[in-house]
């Protein structure tokens, strides 16, 4: 019993984080997720900003590789295995709530502010809401292009605030068990309960903007970006 509980979270730990790293790289790349084209389109069409693929994946070089370091060392101290040795594992191895309204409703709350206070909250707005979405496609087609455009009215620099929308796209996938295709497949094994899933992808969530806020936008400042 003791030696299938211990086999359980340590099912839990490695899927959980295997799905974090699906999420980190959808970002990086212009092709990681359906939705990533249709999110250049829109950026395009808004700002005649054309966000290339090489472009793309400079923005989330950095920011990224941090987070592929961070959130497994997080993740182990908080939501740790049992089973911390496996000898022969070298052996063994020869997963629409929100509508348009409500974007533009969302997005009008900030008319008015300054570009900062204003580009904070509505990307905050943005990357929550996806709880209210099964689908990152449907949460950039719904929101993307109104929250994008009361940004830059506040006077953000363009780039800036289509790189931090464009990642965030992505990367609030991390928050739910149906925030894109391969989490239900994850959950789906029954090694981690919804409640922990929730959690620790609300844990996720938090250093993906952190970091993203930081370390990117320094390094998008160091690159000239804005």
């Amino acid at each position: 019993m003791a030696s299938h509980r211990n086999r359980d979270r340590l099912g839990a730990f490695l899927l959980f984080t295997i799905y974090q790293g699906d999420v980190l790289a959808s970002s990086m790349w212009l092709t990681g997720q359906a939705s990533n084209v249709l999110i250049a389109k829109f950026a395009l069409d808004t700002t005649h900003i054309e966000i290339s693929y090489g472009r793309w994946i400079l923005g989330a070089i950095v920011p990224a590789a941090v987070l592929f370091v961070l959130i497994p060392l997080v993740l182990y101290r908080l939501y740790p295995p049992a089973i911390k040795h496996t000898p022969d594992a070298a052996r063994i191895a020869k997963e629409d709530g929100i509508t348009s309204k409500f974007a533009e409703y969302s997005a009008s709350l900030t008319v008015g502010w300054n570009w900062g206070a204003a580009l904070a909250a509505l990307v905050l707005i943005y990357f929550y809401a996806h709880y209210g979405f099964a689908s990152i496609t449907a949460h950039a087609t719904v929101m993307f292009t109104p929250f994008l455009m009361v940004v830059l009215a506040a006077g953000a620099p363009p780039l800036l605030a289509v790189l931090l929308m464009a990642y965030f796209s992505n990367l609030s996938a991390c928050l739910t068990h149906y925030g894109t295709t391969p989490a239900p497949i994850y959950f789906g094994s029954r090694y981690i309960t919804q409640r922990d899933w929730w959690f620790y992808g609300l844990i996720a969530s938090f250093m993906s903007i952190g970091v993203y806020s930081t370390i990117g936008l320094a390094w998008w400042k160091l690159l000239g970006w804005w």
